[in-house]
């Protein structure tokens, strides 16, 4: 397991699970988020024993968020979760929303991920997780800005990977299907028992299916998966 990591969007309900994972293995943290900070301090007071810093940043503003990782010295492993999702007519986005979803789910992971590789070339290793989407993978209607930017960070895994790989470095994707976290509430119980008649497995992800993922994915078990999006969805979609 690695010693070190950056997680984006680690108060969400899918990178609080991977935190979690990672702290208990060990791992010095640094934590983003946009807003709640309280789940990654209540993290902070149970594990006292290692280095877990928090960083607030709002992923929309680009400069700001470049700004407060500035200085800090490259991790084992960047896994980005940042993101967020108000479906919605693709009629009604302004450019306003869409510079928006850009930024936070491209732009700033992109820039983050260039800040850290040169030390990772250096050094050989190292391990870039994104947590994408299966709207990335399929698209879907009323999800058409979400599932744009998701299917450019596919886009970005592959290409990465092609370039890092004789560094030593492997960048893979993990495309959840519906995951049960608070980013799927406003769904309503006639919506989610549709989406659920639909998936084989005959239930809905968790954060935790996600976070064991993610373990497999930085040890050395995995060192052969490179440039893969690998889709974590009960069979809800196989392409």
């Amino acid at each position: 397991m690695i010693s070190s990591a950056w997680i984006t969007g680690a108060s969400g309900g899918i990178g609080l699970a991977i935190a979690e994972s990672l702290a208990v293995e060990g791992a010095d943290l640094v934590l983003q988020y946009r807003q709640n900070a309280e789940p990654l301090k209540d993290l902070q007071l149970r594990y006292p024993d290692q280095s877990i810093e928090l960083i607030q940043a709002d992923f929309r503003d680009v400069h700001t968020s470049l700004e407060a990782f500035r200085g800090l010295p490259a991790p084992k492993a960047v896994i980005h979760c940042s993101g967020y999702d108000f479906p919605g007519l693709f009629q009604d986005e302004t450019l306003l929303s869409i510079q928006n979803q850009v930024n936070a789910d491209l732009i700033v992971p992109m820039m983050l991920t260039r800040q850290v590789v040169t030390e990772m070339i250096n050094n050989k290793n190292g391990v870039i997780l994104f947590i994408t989407s299966i709207w990335g993978q399929t698209g879907s209607a009323m999800e058409v800005l979400y599932s744009t930017v998701k299917s450019g960070q596919h886009g970005l895994i592959r290409a990465l990977s092609d370039e890092l790989a004789p560094s030593g470095i492997r960048v893979n994707g993990i495309a959840p299907g519906f995951v049960d976290t608070p980013m799927v509430q406003g769904y309503s119980d006639e919506e989610k028992q549709s989406i659920l008649d639909e998936i084989p497995a005959g239930r809905f992800g968790s954060p935790e299916d996600v976070a064991r993922t993610v373990c497999f994915l930085l040890d050395d078990a995995s060192s052969y998966i490179n440039g893969q999006i690998i889709g974590l969805n009960g069979g809800w979609y196989r392409g």
